[in-house]
């Protein structure tokens, strides 16, 4: 869950990050959240178990502190929401929750940058999508936070 923890870390610690990058990421809060033992989804990796010792109460999971979109609610209510760059393949199973997750953002305001194309979830599609995402973090505006510190 390498793009979701970079999404919910981005806007939790959102004075320390003015940017983040999430490739293919498991978005799948809204898919998992009230799941009942037996209970599949499609775009998963685990079962009702494994999202439970992750996660920890499943019915209280969507829009409390383990949804990135609660801390991204939270970045912009005090105007720290970062630049986000996300971007996941067309055949990715997690394209869909992707789609879903970059409309939840921009309906918040944020500067969503998106990348879709041919892909599956794997390092070819990384690969390609990282040699963009770099230069689009670098030539990114620094922020300076107070005289010795900028928000990278």
């Amino acid at each position: 869950m390498g793009g979701f923890g970079t999404l919910l870390n981005a806007c939790k610690f959102s004075e320390t990050f003015s940017a983040a990058a999430c490739f293919s990421s498991a978005f799948i809060i809204q898919d998992i959240a009230g799941m009942k033992p037996g209970a599949v989804i499609p775009s998963g990796v685990g079962n009702y178990g494994y999202y439970r010792r992750v996660f920890g109460d499943l019915d209280a999971l969507a829009g409390g502190p383990r949804d990135p979109l609660y801390w991204a609610q939270k970045a912009k209510q005090t105007g720290t929401l970062p630049r986000l760059y996300l971007a996941c393949g067309t055949e990715d199973s997690l394209f869909p929750n992707n789609t879903v997750m970059r409309k939840e953002l921009e309906g918040l305001g944020a500067d969503v940058t998106w990348f879709q194309g041919p892909g599956a979830h794997s390092w070819q599609f990384w690969d390609q999508e990282i040699k963009k995402a770099v230069p689009w973090m670098l030539n990114a505006e620094k922020q300076e936070v107070d005289d010795e510190t900028q928000r990278v």
